[in-house]
């Protein structure tokens, strides 16, 4: 058999916890983000996205979160990210609001606004390298002591390629769910001492072994990782051959540019020459000005310019 599918996997992220009969785990990894927060944990889920393998049949799936609703009525949106977006922090904003907004209908009391949190697992680069590996931002006042406004939205961001063994988490069941979601199907002896730690990570690694031997989600997951890759191809060619282009219109535009500004000095060398014969001939610098269109001082320097032959 090829390498292990990793859970990081688009596909293999929603099998894990987009189904109905694994909400255990999605319960246990958004209580780690919960703690990790300082906010109560929940006792129970449910989904409201549940995930299907029929949902991923050619690798092209575009609804990848999983929106799931707890005991407390919080909504939760959890997202898996696997490559770098310049726009993302904006999309995952939108996202919570649209979580939040969606909440209400028509002519409904804004009293029944539940907290929406979001929940970006990133295995990527997405803030600067000397930046935490969790971080959650929420609604506070600008001024010291920065007091939290409204908790109803919160938006949680875990990097896991800041995390690892030697950068453990402050909150030991968000480390613990950090170096599953990196080292599951490597590091064996990191991932044992998990297992029995956390029976919950346990679950989840006989849900992923599951997942490697069913040769059908294997195909559904390798490719869904070809066509991101295919678009992150298609991207670099094209973002290279927009470079290519602007580099060729950038040299012709300045091509044009210098060959209309030398235009300009010739034609300003010949006017000032033939002012300069003019001025010699005893015609006044009045006369010159008038016809040349130079200025006095202009016309007044026209006599260190040496002869011609013309």
């Amino acid at each position: 058999m090829s390498a292990s599918i990793r859970p990081t996997n688009d596909i293999a992220f929603r099998y894990l916890f987009g189904i109905e009969s694994h909400r255990p785990i999605l319960l246990s990894l958004c209580n780690a983000f919960l703690r990790a927060c300082g906010r109560e944990p929940a006792t129970d889920i449910s989904l409201k996205n549940p995930w299907s393998p029929a949902l991923a049949d050619d690798g092209k799936e575009t609804v990848l979160d999983i929106k799931a609703r707890d005991s407390l009525g919080r909504w939760f949106d959890v997202e898996m990210q696997t490559s770098s977006q310049a726009d993302y922090l904006k999309r995952a904003i939108h996202y919570l609001a649209r979580l939040y907004a969606d909440q209400l209908s028509s002519g409904d009391d804004y009293r029944a606004l539940r907290p929406a949190i979001g929940l970006s697992i990133l295995d990527c680069r997405i803030f600067p390298k000397d930046s935490p590996a969790f971080r959650a931002w929420s609604l506070r006042d600008d001024a010291p002591p920065h007091a939290l406004g409204c908790a109803d939205l919160q938006l949680c961001f875990l990097e896991l390629t800041k995390t690892g063994l030697a950068s453990p988490l402050a909150q030991r069941e968000l480390d613990q769910w950090a170096k599953f979601l990196t080292f599951e199907g490597g590091e064996t002896m990191v991932m044992d001492e998990l297992y029995k730690d956390n029976p919950d990570i346990a679950q989840a690694h006989e849900y992923m072994r599951a997942f490697n031997e069913d040769e059908m989600l294997r195909d559904r997951a390798e490719a869904r990782e070809r066509f991101l890759m295919d678009q992150r191809v298609n991207l670099d060619e094209a973002r290279k051959a927009g470079l290519a282009e602007g580099r060729e219109l950038g040299l012709r535009q300045g091509l044009e540019q210098g060959l209309e500004q030398g235009r300009r000095l010739g034609l300003d060398a010949e006017r000032r020459s033939i002012a300069a014969r003019m001025l010699r001939f005893g015609i006044s610098p009045e006369q010159i000005s008038a016809i040349a269109g130079l200025s006095p001082a202009e016309i007044e320097g026209l006599s260190s310019i040496p002869p011609t032959d013309a």
